[in-house]
């Protein structure tokens, strides 16, 4: 299904753009400061979500409408926290 499609391609590249603008960030990263169990929990999900999304994409997985609507929830949630960075919290660091 093609909703399917779209959504987890938001989701890698939500997550991508988390991952390098975000966690990879060098000045004034807030994630290094984190406690070590914390940096590896918030790391290893988000490289999780990153390979399950792009696997998806691989394979052209089609699973139950149920698993669509979550991916299309999630496809949404990323995009608009893109969005909301990128809008915001860039803006305000200048």
């Amino acid at each position: 299904m093609i909703l399917n499609t779209i959504s987890n391609v938001l989701i890698f590249l939500g997550i991508s753009f988390f991952i390098f603008r975000v966690i990879m960030e060098k000045e004034n990263n807030l994630i290094d400061k984190l406690p070590t169990f914390e940096r590896f929990y918030l790391k290893t999900s988000v490289s999780l979500v990153l390979v399950g999304a792009l696997s998806n994409l691989i394979i052209n997985y089609n699973p139950e409408i149920s698993e669509i609507i979550l991916n299309i929830g999630f496809g949404m949630l990323l995009s608009w926290s893109v969005f909301f960075y990128l809008k915001y919290l860039i803006k305000n660091k200048k």
